[in-house]
């Protein structure tokens, strides 16, 4: 319902009599005040006179058709917010909604005839939360600054920057944000496309750049030294993106003078964004090409702007070398009432993540459009669900107050998920002790952060099983989205002075990647651990990063209960996941895997003669007997039946020759107790990393190749 003391206005215009009585009483429920109109001239007296808020509009009228409206609507300088309704099918809509988008007006959004009253709902409870209804009447073009006021303004240094936040759509780690120029000018904001258009074409726009890139520059050197008062996330990772121009790509001098102000307010390049609109990315493709490709080289990332909503070439865009694209806020915003628009959004992820770029959805302003972006893997967001734009001064007390609360929220997680202080799990313990090999490091864990403590969930190589959080690498890893290697503790404030480096431990090597429950929070994270200076390869990074989706994996089961007669096997499609992830990572790193495969084959017949609960205790002790023949970093599983299978990465020849002695030791004490002789079918089948066989060929090849170990 409406909490807005001034009632808002509703103006409808529609020639179904019916359709605008239920509108009218629809927005009389949400509490607007409601006046409909059949006739085109009543309806602009009512425009002018009676100033709505919100306009409901058909785009099939008899005297003037719903673009035309819009067009006029727009040519008068109206802004109120628009509604808009046909029953001529979701792309006559959409092209509607684009044409208003294209003159000007912003559109609530559309409804496609017949409409359900839950939709026209939804629509009707936003208004009065867009920005638009600050001028509901029409603006005289005679107040608007002229170029000489611009240049004062530049020159004057009047033009400020505000700062809009981009977080992570899957966590809610604040990534960067992006910079946007603000003018107020006799007392009211002038639109950045007003005063932008004129700079671009007035030859000023260079000198607005530089005047926009000291400003944030030197903000953002600052902001990223910021230590905070409580707690240990600080902005020192954090991107800034900068828009520019098309006119400025020709401009070396300009783009080499950013390059001197990074370094000399000592700003990583990788943390600057350059951002290009797509028309303007691809309107000069040779000069284009080779700016954007030298700018990439001096390091610096580049991220294609409001895509999807230009006409270039798709194999221009491809070959530029961006490494974020953008989703232009009209088909996000669209995306809860219009299919196309969600499948625009859909199409653009997809196309990021296949060109290996970052996404980013723009215009986020409610919380089940940011749950559809996560649902579709979208990498990043903004908008005003996340924050408004806001000065430098607000930016420090707004992160505060947003990292308390994450804060508050991941500590109710990590209760609720009984994580903390748990039993060893063998799955988990399987992926440390993976971690430890693969990555030749002493040291492997997987930790769980509570309040004030560190708890190792899983450990290789260390005898203690907690730390005090301020003595903790990990406590700083949740803090980012990535990999934080620390190649040398002394040398990194953060860590030189922790006990693990200046203690026994002699800790000097950490590398660490945050471990998040299904709903984003993260609980801890997978780190391992070294000794001696040491750096990570691209391949080792990888390694990390797969290893720590197969640790959420099982925190993720860990949370579900499971049920069976022999817990410590996972079921054949659990299995089948866990292997496919194992094979697929021992692949990339040339390792090979060896399948094994038992079945009790005579359990059949101890079910029938003695009962199932014999069958089950025998079948439990040869599972017992195959987890301790086998390494902790081998995957066990029950695949059908009485059939087990393990997958181990490595060295498996010795493996292969204790487990058949173990099980033929199991088989004659069982054969004894059930005064019963009983056998076990055992094979071994080899993986190569240039293997093209699945697990399920291979399963099947070890059934008819396994021979009889028996009593």
């Amino acid at each position: 319902m409406m909490h807005n003391n001034a009632r808002l206005k509703l103006l409808i215009l529609d020639d179904d009599a019916m359709i605008a009585d239920t509108i009218r009483r629809m927005g009389e429920y949400v509490g607007l005040e409601c006046k409909y109109t059949v006739s085109i001239s009543e309806f602009f007296v009512l425009m002018r006179d009676w100033c709505p808020s919100v306009v409901a509009l058909d785009l099939l009228m008899p005297e003037m058709d719903g673009l035309e409206v819009i067009a006029k609507l727009a040519e008068q300088g109206y802004s109120t917010d628009l509604i808009i309704t046909s029953g001529m099918g979701e792309r006559v809509l959409d092209a509607a909604r684009l044409s208003a988008s294209e003159h000007g007006l912003n559109t609530l959004g559309v409804l496609a005839k017949p409409f359900s009253t839950h939709a026209l709902r939804a629509l009707l409870e936003q208004a009065g939360t867009s920005t638009s209804n600050a001028l509901l009447v029409p603006q005289s073009r005679a107040n608007e600054p002229s170029l000489a006021d611009l240049k004062n303004a530049i020159d004057t240094k009047q033009i400020s920057v505000a700062y809009q936040p981009k977080i992570f759509c899957r966590t809610g780690t604040l990534s960067g944000f992006e910079v946007l120029a603000r003018w107020q000018w006799h007392g009211h904001w002038v639109s950045p496309e007003t005063f932008i258009a004129m700079a671009e074409e007035h030859g000023l726009i260079d000198d607005l750049t530089r005047l926009i890139v000291e400003q944030s520059l030197a903000w953002f050197a600052s902001v990223s030294q910021y230590v905070p008062v409580a707690g240990l996330t600080t902005m020192r990772s954090t991107t800034l993106s900068l828009n520019i121009s098309a006119k400025s790509l020709n401009n070396q001098a300009l783009l080499n003078w950013i390059v001197e102000q990074c370094d000399e307010w000592k700003i990583e390049r990788n943390r600057l964004i350059l951002e290009l609109t797509e028309t303007s990315a691809t309107s000069e493709f040779v000069t284009a090409l080779d700016t954007l490709t030298r700018l990439r080289i001096k390091g610096f990332h580049l991220a294609i702007d409001d895509f999807g909503t230009g006409y270039s070439s798709m194999v221009q865009l491809v070959q530029l070398p961006f490494s974020e694209i953008k989703i232009d806020k009209s088909f996000v915003m669209a995306n809860r009432n219009s299919a196309v628009s969600s499948a625009v959004v859909r199409s653009i992820i997809d196309l990021g993540r296949s060109l290996n770029m970052l996404s980013t959805a723009e215009g986020v302003e409610d919380a089940t459009t940011l749950d559809f972006l996560k649902e579709l893997g979208c990498d990043l967001a903004q908008g005003y669900h996340i924050a408004k734009p806001m000065p430098a001064e607000a930016v420090i007390p707004w992160f505060e107050r947003r990292e308390s609360t994450r804060e508050q929220s991941r500590l109710v997680s990590v209760n609720h998920s009984t994580l903390f202080g748990s039993a060893p799990d063998r799955n988990i313990d399987r992926l440390t002790e993976l971690a430890a090999r693969l990555l030749s490091v002493p040291i492997a864990l997987v930790t769980v952060l509570d309040h004030d403590r560190e708890w190792f969930k899983s450990k290789v190589g260390v005898s203690i099983t907690d730390l005090p959080r301020s003595e903790s690498f990990c406590t700083y890893t949740i803090g980012y989205d990535d990999i934080l290697v620390v190649q040398d503790a002394t040398l990194d404030d953060r860590f030189q002075a922790l006990n693990l480096v200046q203690g026994e431990e002699h800790i000097r090597f950490y590398a660490g990647h945050p471990l998040c429950l299904p709903n984003g929070d993260k609980i801890g994270a997978l780190c391992v651990l070294d000794r001696h200076i040491r750096s990570l390869s691209d391949s080792d990074i990888h390694t990390m990063k797969q290893l720590s989706k197969m640790v959420e994996l099982e925190l993720a089961e860990m949370l579900v209960p499971v049920h069976g007669p022999i817990p410590e096997l996972v079921d054949k499609k659990r299995f089948l996941l866990r292997a496919n992830q194992t094979q697929a990572l021992a692949t990339e790193l040339a390792q090979e895997v060896t399948l094994f495969y038992l079945v009790l084959d005579d359990l059949g017949q101890i079910n029938r003669q003695l009962g199932r609960d014999v069958g089950d205790r025998f079948l439990q002790r040869l599972v017992d007997v195959v987890i301790a023949a086998t390494g902790v970093s081998d995957l066990i599983g029950r695949y059908r039946g009485a059939e087990i299978v393990i997958l181990r990465v490595g060295e498996s020849a010795q493996v292969s020759q204790h487990l058949q002695a173990a099980i033929a030791q199991c088989l004659i004490q069982q054969s004894e107790a059930l005064a019963m002789p009983v056998n076990v079918l055992f094979a071994s089948v080899a993986l190569a990393p240039t293997t093209t066989m699945t697990l399920g060929c291979a399963v099947e090849t070890a059934r008819s190749s396994a021979i009889v170990i028996g009593s």
